[in-house]
């Protein structure tokens, strides 16, 4: 049977729409994917200030708990290296956040904030190494990047020639991120919990005559440093977490670079979910602590 023109059109037609919707539904996936990755990465990011301001209060905190002879922590460093620090993280959540195609992406002052980076590092930090201000200036590439994402209609081209210039920037910053901020961080957290269970253990020790005879103020403290002790081991793995972000983007973005050309975007969405995954519980693990 001969189907006559206008039949097969209309066939044809419904075959076409019926593809295009498939099609459409998929890529609304993939895309959501891509969005949910984003949004995540940018919750981390978010976290990241109220983490730096506790490094500052941690240190304050650590001269509460000096044991004769102990010297007291230098707490100038934390508010002097916090303004650099803050844009770096910023410029770069708000480039990975820009692949998700979010409308809530705040780029503004985003390249003024790193205009003299090198030199506020170096004032706020005279000790800190020559690789680690490389690393930490690659965030300018990443600030271009950023201008450069919102300005490519994410046209696919577009997109894969910005990932393949702003990956080792990615690569860089993420580990300055990690390696230096985030370590030193720690590091002090690590100093307040050394200093107070130190203190505690001075000042609940029954062996002791003057702590033996207040037993009402020794139990209070008993109480008041098991409730720190908690705080502190969340503040540590909320760091390490924040640790893990940030290599769980740059393997993220890894593969986003050596995938540009051929990009498989079903694959990309399923690469994607345990990424997901990771960032969502570092934000919570931060939001909790801090």
């Amino acid at each position: 049977m001969t189907l006559r023109p206008s039949t097969a059109t209309g066939r044809l037609a419904r075959h076409v729409i019926a593809a295009s919707v498939v099609l459409l539904a998929c890529s609304c996936t993939d895309v959501t994917a891509v969005q949910h990755f984003a949004e995540e990465s940018q919750k981390v990011g978010d976290q990241f200030q109220p983490l730096a301001d506790d490094g500052f209060n941690s240190c304050q905190r650590a001269t509460t708990f000096l044991l004769p002879g102990n010297p007291a922590p230098d707490c100038n460093f934390f508010p002097a290296i916090e303004p650099s620090l803050l844009a770096i993280n910023h410029t770069l959540f708000a480039y990975i956040a820009s692949l998700g195609k979010l409308a809530s992406v705040n780029t503004g002052n985003t390249a003024s904030s790193l205009q003299n980076l090198g030199s506020d590092l170096k004032r706020a930090d005279p000790g800190i190494s020559e690789a680690n201000l490389g690393k930490a200036n690659a965030s300018l590439g990443l600030a271009g990047a950023l201008v450069n994402v919102l300005a490519s209609g994410y046209q696919q081209h577009k997109l894969a020639e910005i990932i393949g210039r702003a990956n080792d920037p990615v690569q860089q910053v993420t580990s300055f991120m990690d390696e230096y901020a985030a370590f030193r961080y720690a590091q002090q957290f690590k100093d307040e919990q050394s200093r107070e269970k130190a203190y505690c253990a001075q000042y609940t020790d029954q062996s002791v005559p003057e702590v033996a005879k207040e037993p009402i103020a020794v139990g209070l403290l008993s109480r008041a440093c098991k409730a720190d002790f908690k705080q502190q081991a969340d503040r540590l793995v909320a760091v390490q977490k924040y640790q893990e972000a940030l290599r769980t983007i740059a393997g993220a973005h890894q593969k986003l670079y050596d995938d540009r050309n051929r990009w498989n975007t079903k694959q990309l969405a399923t690469d994607l979910l345990p990424a997901t995954k990771e960032l969502s519980d570092a934000a919570d693990a931060m939001n909790k602590a801090f």
